[in-house]
């Protein structure tokens, strides 16, 4: 079994996972009990 770790971003009704290796930086925005609002940095 391969296992891939993954950051999920959430905009609207979609969904996307970026692979962990690609993600440069995540900065905190806001949080809420349920959710956080992060901004993400990423490479393709």
């Amino acid at each position: 079994m391969t296992l891939n770790k993954v950051v999920v971003c959430q905009t609207a009704n979609e969904q996307y996972g970026i692979p962990v290796e690609n993600v440069i930086s995540i900065e905190k925005m806001s949080c809420r009990p349920s959710f956080c609002k992060c901004l993400i940095t990423w490479s393709k």
